[in-house]
């Protein structure tokens, strides 16, 4: 797809990047996408899920959620940990 290598930028709160262009990737709309991601990621969501217990994960082709429950100190070390782990 010829949109997919359009440059792009990335705004966080007004604030624009240069211009960016895909090097490398999943082309959004591929039928195979959603199989190569699951793949991709699954090690890494098992791996998690194994290490954080107290973890939810969430994933809906390329999106993702990190959830827990229980005190603010067990939540806070329980989804910055998952989401430092499977980030690494």
């Amino acid at each position: 797809m010829k949109a997919y290598r359009l440059a792009r930028c990335v705004t966080i709160e007004g604030v624009c990047s240069e211009l960016l262009f895909a090097g490398r990737g999943i082309t959004v709309g591929a039928v195979h996408a959603t199989i190569e991601l699951r793949l991709l990621l699954i090690q890494w969501l098992d791996e998690t899920v194994h290490i954080y217990r107290h973890i939810v994960i969430t994933v809906y082709v390329d999106d993702g959620s990190f959830e827990s429950s229980g005190g603010g100190k067990l939540v806070e070390d329980t989804v910055v940990g998952a989401v430092r782990l499977f980030t690494q």
